[in-house]
């Protein structure tokens, strides 16, 4: 699957390695997604919809602008982590974390 072969000597890939071979790259990162059997608490879900809905609509906002050209990545990124963290990210990941250490510890 290397393009590089036994060195990689600073060579770019050609330009169709990553489309030819993007399922055996992806794929394997997929079977490894949030396990659907794990539970949030009553209070765990209700906070983390209302933060999650908050942040994934600014989200879904700040990358339209991105994309369209109307914030400069390079100028305003500092500024879009800045306000997920303040939206409640952090919350976020560790109302996640928290189950998630329930979850392991059940099995």
């Amino acid at each position: 699957m290397a393009w590089w072969g036994s060195s990689r000597n600073g060579a770019n890939p050609p330009d169709d390695w990553l489309t030819d071979n993007l399922v055996g790259i992806q794929v394997p990162a997929y079977k490894y997604g949030w396990p659907q059997t794990v539970k949030f608490t009553g209070e765990e879900a209700d906070e983390l919809s209302l933060l999650e809905t908050d942040l994934k609509s600014y989200c879904d906002q700040q990358i339209t602008k991105f994309i369209i050209g109307d914030l400069s990545i390079e100028a305003e990124f500092d500024n879009y982590v800045s306000e997920c963290n303040r939206r409640g990210l952090a919350r976020i990941l560790e109302i996640r974390q928290t189950a998630y250490d329930r979850f392991m510890s059940n099995q």
